[in-house]
């Protein structure tokens, strides 16, 4: 298994993990047009501390939660500065969930959880599993947690009197895989701002963590900044009933007293004291596939907000209408979700990806959408999962509003293909490293070798093609410039000279990306010996004297390393 993938369904979570995907279909052509950025087939995945408490009231209709600045209550196991996870920051959740790795630390076990259940469902089947007692949820991101390894707690923001899901720590099989998530009933009260330009690593548990920054302000924090497009966003609960606080329920619908302990967790509420419904944020997004015309105009879709989800949705409907062949995707993927694995989920790139913004409209091409059937938390079947592949390079902030106009905005690009074409490994120049990068990625799946970075020449395909593309038009060069100064000359020599029968990549004179520095190399030096880029003067034609040279000090080169 490689990557980890979120989506959600049916307002509920769903955990996927990216095992299988291979290119179905795809057609090789001359290089395309793409007019617009090209999103790549995975985003980021905002990760955040999460820690807990004893803060619940279980007092008789008391089921609203509290919004607490700072840690409150007590540590349900051990020390919360010590003793906290690490989660998703995910507002396409329903509900706040403790992983199955995570329940122990954080003390969700034995009493803190009742005898009531509910079922959590996703693309590949369902789990029934327990309901908390109410607690406290805090979290914040990872520069809460200090070189000592420390959650700060005065840094955290949270809610109180919480019943959350919790999946056992003896889950089997693929459910141990499903993380903490802290879900839209506490985030739909906060302002999140995710900063890709601000990574972040930590050690966890003994091992590297790295995530975008994630910071969570209280609304009217003035320190929250400000990014340049504000996408128009909206709160919608069950049947579009406004959303105005969260609860669980403890409504004993059996006939029996017992008032305060909880059967349903908390989510999103309409009205305080009433049956919690849940709900989820909604943006609007325009896609178009094919020659656009009357006849084959634009849709306009309404998508599920989700900073959890690395990849973008869109429903069998959505795909019918826009006339995209399901027995014959882009792409087909295999999704690891609760109740087991969904094979051969298909997946496609859309022409066409518009989202209007205050600031500027964002458009996008050849944008990658999987396909898969959800339900909406707002009631209904829903067209589909606006993903972060989409905001892959930008700064996000999830800004909901309750009573007026919320947004999630994004700031312009940072990096990537869109302003630095070839920078395959997004370190901010072209050098020999892309070249290498994109020559192992050749021919690999797409979840090594994402298209929208490592497809040059937009045919769908990561291949030779598009090392070439790099080569000879972004680079403007040749094979045999070793050092990438534009020409082939005795100094490339040099450096090819000095490698020949070792292991190496461009730089050390492997123009074929085969691993190794050999006579094919040699060949392709030879052939463009005298290589200058065309902005520079250009220079005679190699003598038949000068190769033969080089042909003689390389295989004096060979016969001393084989002795």
């Amino acid at each position: 298994m490689s990557r980890l993938l979120q989506t959600v369904g049916a307002g509920r979570r769903l955990i996927a993990c990216l095992l299988a995907v291979g290119a179905v279909g795809a057609v090789a052509s001359a290089q395309t047009t793409i007019p617009h950025a090209r999103p790549r087939l995975l985003g980021f995945s905002p990760l955040v501390a999460i820690t807990t408490s004893d803060a619940g009231t279980n007092e008789e209709l008391d089921w609203s939660h509290v919004l607490e600045t700072g840690y409150t209550g007590n540590a349900m196991a051990g020390n919360a500065a010590t003793n906290y996870t690490i989660g998703v920051l995910d507002t396409g959740a329903s509900i706040d969930l403790i992983g199955a790795g995570s329940v122990e630390q954080l003390g969700v076990v034995g009493d803190r959880l009742t005898s009531n259940t509910t079922t959590i469902t996703g693309a590949s089947g369902e789990l029934e599993v327990p309901i908390s007692q109410p607690m406290g949820v805090y979290a914040q991101g990872l520069s809460a947690i200090g070189d000592d390894g420390k959650l700060d707690l005065e840094q955290l923001y949270g809610h109180s009197n919480v019943s959350t899901v919790a999946l056992p720590a003896d889950s089997e099989g693929t459910d141990q895989l499903i993380p903490t998530v802290l879900g839209i009933p506490m985030l739909a009260f906060y302002t999140s701002v995710i900063r890709n330009d601000t990574p972040r690593t930590v050690t966890y548990q003994g091992e590297q963590v790295t995530s975008p920054d994630v910071q969570i302000y209280p609304v009217d924090d003035p320190n929250i900044p400000d990014f340049q497009h504000q996408i128009p966003m909206t709160m919608a609960g069950l049947g579009g009933l406004p959303i105005t606080t969260a609860s669980y329920s403890a409504l004993d619908l059996t006939g029996g007293t017992d008032f305060r302990t909880p059967n349903i967790p908390t989510l999103l509420t309409a009205i305080e004291g009433t049956f919690p419904t849940g709900g989820a944020p909604f943006a609007s997004l325009i896609v178009g596939q094919g020659e656009l015309s009357p006849t084959n105009p634009v849709q306009q879709l309404t998508m599920l907000v989700d900073t959890g989800a690395q990849t973008s949705i869109i429903s069998p409907t959505t795909a019918a209408n826009l006339n995209l062949d399901l027995r014959n995707p882009d792409f087909t993927q295999d999704v690891l979700g609760i109740g087991g694995i969904t094979e051969d989920v298909p997946g496609f790139f859309v022409d066409y990806v518009k989202m209007n913004a205050s600031g500027g409209a964002l458009e996008f091409s050849h944008a990658p959408f999987l396909v898969l059937d959800l339900q909406s938390p707002a009631g209904g079947p829903l067209d589909g999962v606006l993903g972060m592949n989409l905001f892959w390079n930008r700064n996000v902030k999830f800004a909901p509003s309750l009573t007026g106009s919320g947004f999630l905005e994004v700031s312009e690009p940072l990096f990537g293909p869109e302003v630095l074409l070839g920078d395959v490994n997004l370190n901010l120049k072209l050098d020999a490293a892309d070249i290498d990068d994109l020559f192992a990625k050749r021919g690999g799946p797409l979840e090594e070798a994402d298209p929208a970075v490592y497809d040059l020449d937009g045919d769908n395909l990561v291949n030779q093609a598009d090392a070439d593309y790099l080569i000879s038009t972004v680079l403007n060069t040749a094979a045999g410039d070793a050092n990438l100064d534009g020409k082939v000359d005795l100094t490339d020599f040099g450096v090819l000279k000095d490698g020949f029968g070792r292991d190496g990549g461009w730089a050390a004179g492997d123009f074929d990306g085969n691993g190794k520095v050999d006579l094919a190399d040699f060949g392709a030096l030879k052939e463009n010996f005298g290589f200058v880029r065309p902005a520079s003067a250009a220079v005679p034609e190699p003598s038949t004297l000068c190769l033969t040279l080089l042909a003689l000090a390389l295989g004096a080169a060979a016969k001393r390393r084989t002795r």
